[in-house]
């Protein structure tokens, strides 16, 4: 029996679905000459609800279904830009410090390469060390944090400072971010007090909250982003629960009432005008999942981001 065609003619040479499970099948290498993205996962998650930490196996589990080609964009991402699957970095299960040094390091080779991170972490602290690598290439960056949380407490659990919710305070006086070109999306829910609100003002970030978003729509949000980030490098930090736990139920910290799996797939190709330094796709949490619906909707955000850096790398 000859092996199955695409309708271009060309063999697909064998079941997506064999082999070692790197994110879309992508080579797993960390050779990164001539690479634009390279996908990396951080399974880590002590500061958080156990189970984060098994998230980059299991988004790279259901990738296994993603076409190379996007259908909108009609670009072919591997040919475009070719992508890596780097693997994980090497945390320390017990040790925020030790792993914090890996991530930087790990991150750090990936952007001095030029390469565009992809990053699949477990929870949202990570974005330090991630941005203390990317800002060291760049310089401080806009971000985009789309979130249901603004985390910019100071401190939990007594005194940690290192947390989750605490991390965007974190990266401010770390100057690692340009707090004039960040703006955080979908932000909702209950908070601790009648104060949070002002967390975000003495910061000198943006906040589109989702009635904001509801208000503008997808276009004008993404717009809104556009003009805050400005055309400098900008790096996009997308936590999971700014999904309606309806579309994506497997991450720790549900907030009822944010984007819809469609929403947020045209936000993020929305972003296209904007110049994107580095991804991160952070608190999916296998252990709270249904039906594999949040770790597919993760997958589909990751095709998005490699999109993005095609389009990019190619000129398009």
């Amino acid at each position: 029996m000859s092996a199955p065609s695409n309708p271009t003619g060309n063999l697909i040479p064998e079941a997506r679905n064999a082999g070692i499970a790197t994110f879309m099948n992508l080579p797993s290498s960390r050779e990164l000459d001539g690479v634009g993205a390279a996908v990396v996962g951080i399974p880590y998650d002590l500061g958080g609800e156990a189970g984060g930490r098994h998230a980059p196996r299991a988004i790279r589990h259901v990738s296994w279904m993603l076409r190379s080609t996007h259908g909108a964009f009609r670009i072919d991402l591997q040919r475009a830009s070719p992508a890596v699957d780097y693997g994980d970095v090497a945390v320390h299960p017990t040790n925020r410090e030790a792993t914090y040094a890996a991530v930087e390091d790990a991150i750090g080779t990936i952007v001095r390469a030029d390469a565009v991170p992809v990053i699949f972490a477990g929870e949202h602290s990570l974005l330090l060390p991630v941005l203390r690598a990317v800002s060291r290439r760049h310089g401080p960056v806009g971000l985009i944090q789309v979130d249901a949380h603004s985390d910019t407490q100071d401190r939990y659990y007594g005194d940690e400072r290192y947390t989750a919710g605490s991390v965007i305070r974190r990266a401010v006086e770390e100057r690692v971010i340009a707090p004039g070109r960040t703006i955080q999306v979908g932000t909702r829910g209950p908070v601790y007090s009648e104060d949070d609100h002002l967390h975000v003002e003495e910061l000198g970030l943006a906040r589109l909250t989702m009635d904001d978003v509801d208000r503008l729509g997808i276009a004008g949000t993404a717009a809104a982003i556009a003009e805050r980030c400005g055309e400098g490098p900008v790096y996009l930090s997308f936590d999971m629960d700014a999904v309606d736990p309806a579309f994506a139920p497997g991450t720790g910290r549900r907030e009822p009432g944010g984007f819809t799996s469609r929403e947020a797939l045209a936000l993020v190709r929305a972003l296209r005008p904007l110049r994107i330094v580095g991804f991160d796709l952070n608190e999916v949490n296998p252990l709270f999942e249904t039906e594999g619906t949040t770790c597919v909707l993760a997958a589909n955000l990751a095709f998005e981001f490699l999109a993005l850096t095609a389009l990019r790398v190619s000129g398009r």
